[in-house]
């Protein structure tokens, strides 16, 4: 392997790990948007049972 061969690997996987680091920013943004739905649900969910509880 070539030196340039060697610099044009290393810079298309430092590019993989931008898109990479990327997609797992997003993934953890929609992770949290679902949760946060989830939780609503479940207030939702819970509230008339509860004001009859209490």
């Amino acid at each position: 392997m070539t030196d340039n061969e060697l610099k044009e690997l290393v810079a298309s996987i430092a590019i993989a790990q931008k898109k990479t680091d990327k997609q797992i920013t997003e993934l953890g943004k929609q992770i949290g948007v679902l949760g946060r739905k989830f939780g609503v649900f479940t207030e939702e969910l819970s509230l008339p049972s509860m004001q009859k509880i209490l």
